[in-house]
């Protein structure tokens, strides 16, 4: 049987803070210091790759600007991309959300199967969790805008 094996590892941090006044996202204003570390593992030609294996963390501090409640985001998940089947496969811990001092918010995990030239989810765990202005929004004592 052929298998293929990595060409190529990678990893990627990437830092910004999101700021969306309110009425935007939710009937607050919100903010994010945010830090995604990507580990990349690729398969076949890197421009042109057959599969690739990428395990993602991503760190935000969730303000509500207009009281100062945060809450602090640690995410862990993998995103799994085929060529053959053309679809991709989100597996992990979505919501991982403590207050400042280490008490536990809100803990979802689960998996999504994706296509991504529709954006459609094809397969999803059961009862997971709403969008996220419907989660953030709410944790933060507020409401999503709308």
């Amino acid at each position: 049987m052929f298998r293929l094996r990595p060409r190529r590892w990678s990893r990627i941090v990437q830092r910004f803070t999101f700021h969306i006044p309110a009425g935007d996202l939710c009937d607050f204003a919100w903010s994010a210091p945010t830090k995604v570390t990507t580990k990349a593992i690729i398969f076949g030609n890197p421009s042109d790759p057959r599969r690739e294996i990428d395990h993602i963390r991503y760190e935000a501090v969730n303000i509500n600007e207009d009281t100062g409640l945060r809450v602090v985001e640690d995410d862990r998940f993998t995103v799994t991309f085929t060529l053959a089947s053309l679809q991709d496969k989100d597996v992990g811990l979505y919501w991982h959300l403590t207050t400042p001092d280490g008490k536990r918010v809100k803990v979802s995990a689960g998996q999504f199967i994706v296509d991504p030239r529709s954006g459609l989810y094809l397969k999803q765990t059961p009862h997971i969790d709403p969008g996220f202005a419907d989660v953030v929004c709410t944790v933060l004592g507020g409401h999503p805008a709308g």
